[in-house]
């Protein structure tokens, strides 16, 4: 089994397997459209070599264009996340007021 070491948390400094590493707790990221994705591109890199769970999720779960032209498919709709489940909730800059929302701010 693959380990890594352990950065935060009553394990630092430890090497922990990736199965200890996974808290069940979600990393989200969402995005709308004329996000700036340039900004989350090396956020989400390392997350996903340290094995975090995470989502891209829109407010409605579909497609948005982002800032830089291409096209990013939604993992789910951002109603559909148990807010108990959400370890981080990353919000690229861009063009927020679509997103300035009671619904995303209950998330906050």
């Amino acid at each position: 089994m693959k380990k890594r070491l352990c950065l935060r948390g009553k394990n630092a400094g430890r090497a922990e397997t990736v199965k200890e590493a996974h808290t069940g707790m979600k990393d989200v990221f969402l995005v709308y459209n004329k996000c700036c994705f340039y900004e989350i591109v090396i956020l989400n890199y390392f997350m996903n070599f340290s094995h975090c769970d995470m989502v891209f999720c829109t407010l409605d779960g579909k497609p948005i264009r982002a800032m830089e032209g291409f096209t990013v498919n939604a993992d789910a709709p951002l109603n559909s996340l148990e807010k108990g489940e959400i370890r981080s909730f990353v919000l690229p800059g861009g063009n927020i007021p679509e997103i300035d929302t009671a619904e995303v701010h209950a998330y906050l």
